[in-house]
């Protein structure tokens, strides 16, 4: 009798649940969206632009500081063995990964990497952020000789590709002979090359950079190298941009 009992005290419990759920009054919520349109026809707010004035002024004096000045205009890179701006590039980020670790002696970068020419005439800050808008970084990889191999096969296969450090003759698509901090090439030495966190990750193909034996972050943005090296650059005279037969082609 008292499972019975449950029973029918449980189907009076929910019937009652139903006709008081049945007896609510029902809510509705209507959102509305109104969309406005961001163009010139849109007025600025004071209040804001008040907030904002002191630090878009600042911004606007230091993006428009000049660095150097510069005696020729360079265009971007494109598919070449060697260009004046990779080369000045290249240059910068191996001298500062030497600073933080003598022992470095290659950098490398791609023409991906610099997204605009070096202007001639006054070089800026904001110059510098075209050229590298990136948030890239140095590191610095301890490497076998034998990887360098497949670094020349892709420069030879890519023509993307900017060295420091480096001395190359090329025949017949194939590296002849190599020099590195004046000596040759051995692919049993160990070397240390400056080279972007991006590169180093694998970015544009260069996997073989995973084989590295060591890596060292520097937490150095590479546009920040550029910055300082063209203001230094450019201290006492205008800044040249140039090839210096880094990469040669023999006949």
């Amino acid at each position: 009798m008292k499972k019975y009992a449950m029973v029918r005290y449980m189907a009076y419990a929910m019937v009652v649940a139903l006709l008081l759920g049945a007896c609510q009054k029902r809510l509705q919520y209507q959102s509305k969206v109104e969309f406005i349109p961001i163009n010139s026809e849109l007025l600025a707010d004071a209040h804001i632009d008040s907030i904002i004035a002191p630090y878009k002024q600042r911004l606007t004096a230091e993006i428009s500081r000049v660095l150097a000045y510069s005696d020729t205009a360079v265009d971007r890179p494109k598919s070449s063995y060697e260009h004046p701006l990779g080369n000045f590039t290249a240059d910068l980020m191996l001298q500062k990964a030497q600073a933080l670790q003598p022992q470095a002696s290659i950098s490398v970068i791609t023409f991906g990497g610099l997204r605009t020419g070096f202007p001639a005439g006054a070089v800026t800050v904001g110059d510098m952020f075209e050229l590298m808008p990136f948030e890239n970084e140095l590191v610095i990889l301890t490497v076998e000789g034998k990887t360098l191999a497949k670094l020349f096969d892709y420069m030879i296969r890519k023509k993307n590709t900017a060295l420091g450090g480096i001395r190359l003759e090329i025949a017949d698509g194939k590296v002849r002979n190599a020099w590195i901090a004046g000596e040759a090439w051995n692919p049993k030495h160990t070397y240390l090359v400056a080279i972007s966190d991006y590169l180093a990750n694998g970015g544009d193909e260069m996997d073989f950079w995973k084989e590295a034996k060591k890596r060292e972050e520097t937490g150095l943005k590479i546009r920040d190298i550029l910055i300082e090296g063209v203001e230094k650059a450019g201290k006492h005279n205008a800044i040249h941009l140039h090839l210096d037969g880094r990469v040669k082609l023999l006949e």
